[in-house]
């Protein structure tokens, strides 16, 4: 094979390439994307269950509080609630924890998004716009190749 034809295969060859490069940079951008999006769902579910959660102790230390009322009325030993207001201080404060959590998450997705539009732009224009000038250029070497007297 003479140099012409060297050429045109190493410039197809990074052609090729750069085609899968391209591709194989896109998917691991859509995967990190549906990652980030898969913790942010997360994090907000966490949030969604303390928030129930809290709510539920909350009614279960009013039903109690309800009921050692009646029994101080009725003259009996009313009942402790302590290990209710214990479960709501305890709801509280994991629910202020998960709200830190998904803030700091939003945080970290939306740095990551900003990014990711940054790469996705350089793989749609930069990288493409080279993948185009090294087609171009194989093409012409092709025919360079093909109308050059043997």
């Amino acid at each position: 094979m003479d140099d012409l034809h060297v050429q045109f295969e190493a410039v197809r060859e990074l052609e090729d390439g750069l085609r899968r490069f391209r591709t194989e940079a896109q998917n691991t951008v859509s995967a990190g994307q549906a990652a980030v999006l898969a913790g942010l769902r997360s994090s907000q579910e966490r949030v969604a269950y303390w928030a129930g959660e809290l709510e539920r102790r909350q009614g279960d230390l009013a039903a109690c509080l309800a009921a050692a009322a009646e029994e101080d009325a009725a003259g009996v030993q009313p009942r402790s609630c302590a290990g209710y207001g214990a479960a709501v201080a305890e709801a509280a404060e994991r629910l202020a924890h998960a709200r830190r959590l998904h803030y700091q998450c939003e945080e970290a997705a939306n740095r990551y998004f900003a990014a990711e539009g940054r790469y996705r732009d350089y793989l749609s224009g930069g990288l493409h716009d080279a993948q185009g000038f090294v087609a171009e250029f194989a093409d012409r070497l092709e025919r360079a190749a093909l109308t050059r007297p043997e």
